[in-house]
């Protein structure tokens, strides 16, 4: 009989982690979430929390298209009761969205110009499709010994570095919103948690 699946020659070796503390450009996009969450952006923790999951491509240099996803806590389903730890995660959160836009839209973290305070604000969480940022690479301790350890971003360069980095103009425009390749997303929940 003919083996139709023989998979015997694969490559058995494994990517290494992108090393901690590796600063590199990449370019982000909004993983596809849960039906029913605002534009079907998030996933729902089973205490109500939205998460997004964010997935950056490294752009340039030793570990150009890597990928590395990044999910962070954003706000929670309306009425749900949040500990002082969750408070103080989704806040975590709204910074490292924060520090995305900035650096993405080229306004540094003091700038409290207009534009720049225009620049960190979305009409939409697709906006963050193709923005591009230099970040931080870190390592995720798999602590339950099931998984692996993992690549996260451990922050994002603020733009002036970026700038710098990049060789790119001081003040850059705010970037266009971009229509998300979705199904269109059900009517948002009247109040969001963020």
């Amino acid at each position: 009989m003919t083996n139709l699946y023989d998979y015997s020659t694969a490559d058995r070796s494994s990517f290494d982690l992108v090393p901690a503390k590796t600063q590199a450009p990449a370019i982000f996009a909004v993983r596809a979430g849960d039906q029913g969450t605002p534009e079907n952006a998030f996933s729902v923790t089973r205490s109500g929390l939205y998460q997004l999951t964010l997935e950056a491509t490294i752009t340039e240099g030793e570990y150009a298209k890597r990928k590395i996803f990044h999910r962070i806590t954003v706000g929670a389903a309306p009425g749900t009761q949040l500990t002082e730890g969750q408070e103080k995660g989704i806040n975590i959160g709204k910074q490292f969205l924060r520090s995305l836009l900035e650096a993405g839209r080229g306004f540094a973290p003091t700038d409290e110009s207009p534009q720049a305070i225009e620049a960190r604000k979305m009409s939409s969480i697709f906006e963050l499709d193709g923005l591009e940022a230099w970040i931080e690479v870190g390592i995720e301790v798999d602590k339950t010994g099931q998984y692996g350890d993992k690549n996260t971003i451990r922050r994002i360069l603020p733009a002036k570095a970026s700038e710098r980095a990049a060789g790119a103009p001081a003040s850059a425009p705010v970037a266009a919103p971009r229509t998300p390749a979705r199904s269109a997303a059900p009517a948002a929940p009247a109040k969001r948690g963020w």
